[in-house]
């Protein structure tokens, strides 16, 4: 059998490039809210696959099924705003 043996450096760089996301500022940042966001409670969002708790700092309350901007992350949530 003729297998073409990789380092360990090679496979490594084939995860990296395969699991990098968008940077943000694209449509890659872009939400579903799952769980209503309110000013004075985090609600629950789905980000890039995956269910997060979500924050917003503006003074508004985000319905379930709503989309939301991705702004950054603080801990294990991250702070959205409302798509304009």
């Amino acid at each position: 059998m003729n297998e073409q043996r990789r380092s360990v450096e090679q496979v490594w760089g084939w995860l990296k490039r395969s699991t990098q996301t968008a940077p943000l500022g694209s449509a890659a940042d872009i939400a579903i809210v799952e769980a209503e966001i309110s000013p004075l409670r985090p609600g629950r969002i789905k980000y890039q696959a995956t269910y997060w708790f979500g924050k917003c700092e503006q003074n508004v309350s985000l319905p379930t099924g709503a989309y939301v901007r991705v702004l950054r992350r603080e801990g294990n949530a991250w702070i959205v705003q409302a798509l304009s």
